[in-house]
């Protein structure tokens, strides 16, 4: 199979179906990566095997910590971090780093709780092993990393796949909700996804 040029990944069928307006060219692919940090490492680590992509990209909806992003807005991330991954929970959780540990050995890669995809942008991302059920969770969260603008289940494990495969990263999330805001009513996933594939059309045409 001939390399693509953009691997355009969203975690979900939906997401998926509301990203049918995207503007690919013809050597670009728009793929499944799967929800949550197994599906989507494993999967996206065979995606990059059957494309061998130049770069890329992850979009699709995410939870909005609230001081930091609106629902409706759209973030592009500069960095991404790993919650879930270490010893205990809430406010007794501790990182791999906190513990003195990493995921991979340096010699295989050089990462460890946090990993910067471009260093020019500021917003960060938290990557969470299940998403955040109250205010309290979010607030447990953010004291561990409190630059986070916004929480999924993807990015991270997209990144590790990405830095072990030596393949540039982009991140783009639309905030449908509130992290820890378990009521759908409060969602707007389609509105958020339609901005969020505005704003991939923009960049991949850049």
């Amino acid at each position: 199979m001939t390399p693509c040029r953009t691997l355009c990944l969203v975690p979900s069928a939906i997401e998926h179906r509301l990203a049918m307006t995207l503007h690919l060219a013809a050597d670009d692919r728009l793929e499944i990566c799967g929800v949550g940090v197994i599906a989507s490492a494993a999967r996206t680590m065979q995606l990059l095997q059957i494309h061998r992509p130049e770069r890329v990209l992850l979009f699709g909806i995410a939870g909005g910590y609230g001081e930091h992003c609106e629902i409706g807005s759209v973030i592009q991330f500069g960095r991404v971090s790993i919650w879930g991954v270490g010893a205990g929970d809430d406010q007794e959780f501790i990182t791999l780093a906190q513990m003195g540990l990493q995921s991979l050995p340096d010699d295989v890669a050089k990462f460890g709780d946090t990993i910067v995809i471009d260093s020019t942008i500021d917003s960060h991302l938290l990557t969470v092993c299940s998403a955040a059920r109250s205010s309290t969770q979010v607030a447990c969260r953010a004291k561990s990393f409190p630059q986070v603008a916004s929480e999924d289940m993807e990015g991270y494990a997209v990144a590790v796949a990405c830095c072990l495969a030596s393949v540039p990263l982009t991140i783009i999330r639309g905030i449908s909700n509130l992290a820890g805001d378990r009521d759908p009513a409060g969602w707007k996933i389609d509105a958020s996804m339609s901005n969020c594939v505005e704003y991939v059309n923009r960049y991949l045409g850049a």
